[in-house]
């Protein structure tokens, strides 16, 4: 019976949640495949690319600022009413992820009272007000409209660049915060903050500086595609350098290699307790080794601080083979053992650069976009784009890493 209520509540909340995606993704797409144009047709044309930098780099802005809202977020527990016995900096920890959600959408309310007070053209409009006999749009143009802009071999081909593009990108994003947990050891709060500020953020930079170029200097077509094909190689030859800049993961006790590929970890010696190997809770043992939890390193009693678990001791399976005072050496502390390991600056010092130089092509993609195509098919562009990146580019990626968490 319970179980069957549970099921029910599942799919409640699961109807809700996606429910509340569809939402989203209709009202980002609308903003996006409408608001540039809408933009572009209302500055003169030499005032876009600094207009296209700020509405590109606000939208960048957003990520970022979520990030670091996840990072204070986080720092409360998932479960208000409850008082846990760990502390943020505990691998156990689950943060409130969800709490930063309630307060984006209670500001989107207000947000969206604004957008319905935009008039069709602003006053100082450069686009001439349509004529009472002009036909307007209809089902029937769309076929038409699609056939203009797949004959389009600019379009194409920056369709295809995107779609690419996206692939790697929306998984970086996505799980940065939890690789830099893992390869350097940072409690989540902290691999918030700082995928937000070293990573989204200099986009943003990157994105607002070069829309300022490209109104000053006014580079020609040509000079604006060679600088986002350069910024593309630049950027993949960079993320690939990241790819050998890390931390040794070789302090966990037990880690066994298969020859399948697969890794598990196996009792370092014949500990009197039957443990989960399911339940991970990483303690940090005084021979500096990181054991899977404290019934995997044979630990028998635990000291307690302000209602919270601090330390271990009687652990059996710590330091055996070391010639140390067995009261000193069989203690252990919650959480990883310290890496020895100053690659974390390098890392995001490299990755910002790259992130950086990579992001000074967004805008000029986007004025290649729009000038290649009819100007009546501006929208239409950028929703093809959007629709090609989402079945293409996001579809694919998050089948690549369902399969990659398979296999690992």
């Amino acid at each position: 019976m319970e179980q069957r209520i549970q099921s029910k509540i599942t799919t409640v909340v699961l109807a809700i949640f996606f429910v509340s995606l569809l939402g989203v993704g209709m009202g980002q797409t609308a903003v996006y495949t409408l608001g540039i144009p809408y933009i572009d047709d209302n500055v003169a044309s030499r005032e876009s690319p600094l207009y296209f930098a700020i509405t590109i780099g606000v939208r960048i802005l957003g990520p970022a600022l979520g990030f670091i809202l996840g990072s204070l977020c986080t720092m409360v527990y998932a479960d208000l009413t409850r008082t846990p016995q760990i502390t943020p900096t505990d691998p156990r920890w689950v943060g409130a992820w969800w709490l930063g959600l309630v307060l984006i959408s209670a500001m989107l309310m207000f947000v969206s009272i604004g957008m319905f007070a935009f008039p069709t053209r602003l006053p100082k409009s450069r686009t001439p007000p349509r004529r009472a006999d002009a036909k307007k749009p209809s089902l029937r143009d769309f076929p038409s409209a699609v056939k203009r802009l797949l004959k389009n071999d600019i379009l194409m081909f920056r369709t295809a660049s995107s779609v690419l593009h996206i692939l790697p990108i929306a998984g970086l994003y996505t799980f940065l915060p939890k690789y830099l947990e893992s390869q350097f050891r940072l409690p989540a709060h902290h691999a918030n903050m700082i995928s937000g500020v070293g990573g989204i953020l200099v986009m943003g930079l990157g994105i607002i500086i070069s829309g300022v170029f490209i109104l000053r200097a006014k580079p020609n077509a040509r000079f604006v595609a060679a600088w986002i094909a350069f910024t593309a190689v630049v950027y993949a030859i960079g993320m690939s350098v990241l790819m050998f800049i890390g931390c040794p993961m070789d302090d966990f006790a037990g880690l066994v290699s298969h020859p399948d590929g697969l890794s598990s970890f196996e009792p370092t010696c014949e500990a009197t307790c039957g443990c989960d190997r399911n339940k991970f809770s990483p303690i940090c043992g005084a021979d500096g080794r990181t054991y899977f939890s404290a019934c995997h390193a044979g630990c028998s009693n635990y000291t307690v601080s302000d209602g919270k678990v601090e330390s271990f001791y009687n652990c059996q399976c710590i330091g055996q083979n070391l010639t140390v005072p067995e009261a000193v050496i069989s203690t252990a502390t919650i959480g990883y053992c310290k890496l020895e390991c100053s690659n974390f600056w390098v890392y995001m010092i490299l990755f910002s650069v790259f992130v950086f130089i990579h992001s000074t092509s967004e805008v000029g993609s986007m004025l290649l976009i729009l000038r290649c195509v009819d100007p009546r098919d501006k929208a239409m562009a950028l929703g093809l784009i959007q629709f090609a990146i989402g079945l293409f580019g996001n579809y694919l990626m998050r089948h690549y890493f369902q399969q990659w968490r398979y296999i690992t």
